[in-house]
């Protein structure tokens, strides 16, 4: 069953591909609780980026040096509710944003946890591999502090389900990086849907020699090549042929193969009863009607012809809007074999490719940051390579080519 995946906060992720870090961008403010007190040592970031700073003993902060655009301001403070807000960055802008904290309830937090002590070995090596994934990038990633992860399973739901009293705190050694997450939501259920909702703050590494910072670079860049990340600056640039993407309208239909499931159910149910009175067996018959119920019922019906950016992306001077409806992404590079072979291609990889489902119109940003990021469904190749060990922060930059 392929994964299906939700794209929420975890995913905002892009920004341009050829923009100047300004100095002139910075984003000044004060930190202070529901009196009006100053907050000191508040942790201040923007998600997704190693943009960030302190407050001081007075509740101030200050930081800059990253690109125009949307960002998501995040404030954090041991005692106090985690606080986001969206602010968009002008060309050439200052903004202030002052904060006023929220006291944090922690004897409610803790009632809402219910973590299933008995079996957290077999649920954590579960949700590593939903939440770091299985690419070569995650077996060089380790979670540091496991143990402030609850984990429950509900069996009648079949569903995973996580929460975190503190960050996760992510060291990725494939791509240089340390990531500190804060989990809002997750949960993998029945039908392979799973959602993620959580904000992350990068801080890059120190390699010990120029050899690991290389291979960093490396590791990189080839993860964003033909990434989700990628696609969207290639959209923002209108470049999507030049970087090796097509992008093809599709609809969901029925599934003319499969037979209607009352039929189905009513002949399964039929050979099983003769199974268990007449002692009749007609092995060949249950397989077919087996097999026909794990048919999807539905199928995706491809428009012939790839697309170009203003096709499914109303372009104004500021801003995309795209449009609604799903969208198949292909791009030029062979998939992960490790893919392959869940898809049951032992050593036959095709290109990469993905679906989106735009349930609403998103607005993409200058920078990359698109909203309402909880609108946007991911299936095929994405939904299994854009996992946490395959992040790259907001401020990377590819090595430009030679």
């Amino acid at each position: 069953m392929p994964f299906i995946i939700r794209l929420v906060a975890i995913f905002a992720f892009q920004l341009l591909t050829h923009s100047v870090i300004n100095a002139q961008q910075r984003i000044s403010g004060s930190v202070t609780d529901a009196t009006g007190e100053p907050v000191p040592f508040a942790t201040v970031f923007f998600a997704n980026t190693t943009f960030g700073t302190s407050t001081t003993d007075k509740g101030l902060y200050t930081f800059s040096g990253f690109p125009p655009g949307k960002y998501d301001l995040i404030i954090t403070a041991v005692g106090y509710k985690l606080f986001r807000v969206p602010v968009e960055i002008p060309k050439e802008g200052v903004v202030e944003q002052n904060i006023q904290l929220a006291t944090e309830n922690i004897l409610l937090k803790a009632i809402l946890v219910k973590p299933d002590t008995a079996n957290w070995k077999k649920n954590f090596e579960d949700f590593k591999d939903y939440f770091l994934g299985k690419s070569y990038a995650a077996r060089e990633t380790i979670i540091q502090n496991e143990k402030d992860i609850h984990l429950f399973y509900d069996a009648s739901a079949k569903t995973l389900v996580a929460h975190a009293s503190k960050p996760i705190i992510i060291i990725n050694r494939a791509t240089g990086y340390v990531i500190k997450y804060y989990l809002n939501q997750f949960e993998y259920g029945a039908g392979g849907l799973f959602t993620i909702d959580g904000l992350p703050q990068f801080e890059a590494m120190t390699p010990n020699n120029k050899a690991e910072q290389k291979r960093w670079e490396r590791r990189r860049q080839e993860i964003y090549l033909g990434s989700i990340l990628h696609f969207m600056r290639s959209c923002q640039n209108q470049k999507l042929g030049k970087d090796g993407f097509k992008v093809f309208r599709a609809y969901r239909i029925p599934n003319s193969s499969r037979l209607p499931d009352e039929e189905l159910n009513r002949k399964i149910k039929k050979i099983r009863e003769e199974r268990q009175t007449k002692g009749t067996r007609k092995p060949d018959s249950l397989s077919f009607f087996l097999w026909q119920q794990s048919l999807p019922l539905e199928i995706d019906s491809v428009v012939k012809g790839d697309l170009k950016v203003a096709e499914f992306c109303d372009v104004t001077d500021r801003e995309f809007k795209t449009s609604t409806g799903l969208l198949k992404i292909e791009y030029k590079a062979k998939e992960d074999p490790a893919y392959a072979y869940l898809m049951g291609r032992i050593g036959r990889t095709t290109k990469q490719r993905s679906t989106l489902i735009i349930r609403k119109p998103l607005t993409i940003f200058s920078n990359g940051y698109y909203e309402d990021s909880h609108e946007v469904l991911m299936e095929g190749y994405w939904s299994w390579s854009e996992r946490m060990a395959t992040m790259l922060p907001l401020d990377y930059q590819p090595t430009a080519k030679k």
